[in-house]
């Protein structure tokens, strides 16, 4: 297996608690069980006022749900430090009508959510060897900061 999908699949388990198979199907369904929502599955769509963080390579990308109750789930490598990345969305997001809901930095890990009328973005950007490794999530009708406080 490729370390990037490697090292994101480590990351998911320590940012949920809990493992996210590389099949979208198996991740799906666990990440989604606690909710009781039927699950269409498959890449994240893309969103247009949600940017894409310049130098960022994908290692992996989700998307859950059904219309009206989807999440989209991407994990990038970036060679940027946590704040650099945390920064650039703090900075890009509200231009685009996004509301910074909350931020935080502790031992090393930048978190950031924004809401926009019924969509959340919430991201995490974690210090690794070669940069930062960020999870971001964007959904439509559920908030993801929630359910992941929820879960803990």
């Amino acid at each position: 297996m490729a370390p990037k999908v490697e090292q994101a699949k480590e990351e998911m388990k320590r940012q949920f608690g809990q493992v996210i198979q590389e099949s979208a199907k198996d991740g799906g369904k666990k990440l989604w069980e606690k909710l009781k929502i039927p699950i269409s599955m498959g890449e994240a769509k893309p969103a247009p006022d949600i940017p894409t963080y310049p130098k960022g390579e994908v290692a992996h990308s989700y998307r859950f749900g059904v219309k009206g109750n989807e999440a989209n789930l991407v994990h990038m490598a970036i060679p940027d430090p946590p704040d650099m990345v945390a920064r650039f969305y703090r900075e890009n997001l509200p231009s685009r009508g996004w509301k910074l809901d909350q931020k935080s930095s502790k031992d090393g890990n930048e978190t950031v959510s924004f809401s926009k009328g019924k969509r959340y973005v919430y991201l995490v950007a974690s210090p690794d060897s070669e940069g930062a490794s960020l999870l971001l999530v964007w959904t439509e009708g559920i908030n993801p900061r929630e359910f992941l406080e929820k879960g803990k």
